[in-house]
């Protein structure tokens, strides 16, 4: 006896009210502006600027829930056979472009140039700097500017 193919199809009807529904957390988010907005944001069209944004941030959140639920092995392997793990995740320095802000900041930056084995910063007690625009210099004594 033959076997007839059965043919799969995508159900229409997808939501699960949950965090992985991009129409209901659309919904949940235009219900929570009504009510906090009350008569000042009339526009819940997908034009207006703050729905485009409510629905950048349901997409984001049901991406997140999407890649929760996959297996580690699969948000980690790459699609091309033998291609090193390591190259698939940002460097620190790419993530954090930042510059040094503090004390200790400073003091690592001086640490790695060559020569210096170590660093300690202090701030200097002298407040006021004269300026000697003739002969284009700086002083901490009064008397030094003409």
């Amino acid at each position: 006896m033959s076997v007839t193919n059965q043919h799969i199809s995508i159900a229409k009807n997808v939501a699960t009210e949950d965090g992985l529904d991009f129409a209901f957390l659309r919904a949940k988010g235009i219900e929570y502006i009504e009510s906090m907005a009350g008569n000042l944001w009339t526009d819940y069209n997908a034009h207006d600027p703050g729905i485009s944004m409510l629905e950048v941030l349901c997409y984001a959140l049901t991406d997140l829930g999407m890649r929760i639920e996959l297996p580690i092995e699969n948000l980690l392997a790459s699609p091309e056979k033998g291609k090193a793990l390591s190259g698939q995740f940002y460097k620190a320095e790419t993530v954090f472009p930042t510059i040094a802000v503090t004390a200790d900041d400073y003091r690592k930056l001086f640490i790695d140039i060559k020569g210096v084995k170590n660093c300690w910063l202090r701030k200097e007690e002298q407040q006021t700097v004269y300026v000697n625009f003739k002969d284009d210099s700086l002083s901490y004594d009064a008397n030094s500017v003409s």
